[in-house]
């Protein structure tokens, strides 16, 4: 049997819903969260791990919700770090938060990282990764992707970008997207959804 990989992009401006329905796709799975920002909605119901030592407790005790904000700590390094780790104990969902910030000034992918997104469904470990601007993130992201949600973005570059995806057509319709709409791409094809209602 081949395993799929899951890799799951959500993309568009702040405030657009990308954090909500990565989340909400991740469901109750097992997950660590990146989270470089420090959003206190993002430890709602988890371990808080800011320093190795407590990551791998929480690993240990294979927590369901764990929120990585090693990056206090271990600065850039926290998310090649974090991301090994959940490839070593397998069984975790891998939510990036603001992931064109994280990588913005590597524009390659870590090696941990890189081992997630080629080889992490053999360890049952799945990407879900959120970013502003789409044109920032690493190419090996964005070429392993197998779904991306785009909300609203009004960058240029990025609209430019995501035409691979979604085609000239409706990518040129990123910029007007009402809140709460987004263009889907998957592997059968693209649609405009409405995710929720504002």
């Amino acid at each position: 049997m081949l395993l799929k990989p899951t890799v799951e992009l959500y993309l568009g401006r702040s405030g657009m819903g990308k954090t909500h329905l990565a989340l909400s796709r991740i469901g109750p799975a097992p997950v660590i969260i990146f989270d470089a920002t420090g959003q206190p909605a993002l430890a709602r119901n988890a371990i808080i791990a800011t320093d190795q030592q407590q990551l791998l407790a929480a690993l240990d005790k294979r927590a369901r919700r764990i929120c990585w904000r090693g990056f206090e700590t271990m600065g850039d390094d926290a998310f090649d770090w974090g991301n090994r780790c959940a490839l070593g104990y397998g069984g975790y969902a891998v939510f990036w938060d603001e992931v064109d910030v994280m990588m913005e000034a590597r524009r390659t992918v870590p090696p941990g990282a890189y081992r997630i997104i080629n080889m992490g469904r053999h360890r049952d470990v799945t990407v879900y990764a959120t970013a502003r601007r789409p044109s920032a993130m690493p190419r090996h992201l964005t070429a392993a992707a197998t779904a991306v949600y785009s909300y609203a973005v009004i960058s240029d570059p990025d609209v430019v970008y995501l035409r691979q995806f979604f085609g000239r057509d409706h990518a040129s319709a990123l910029p007007t997207l009402p809140k709460g709409e987004a263009l889907v791409w998957t592997e059968a094809g693209v649609s405009r959804k409405i995710i929720f209602k504002p």
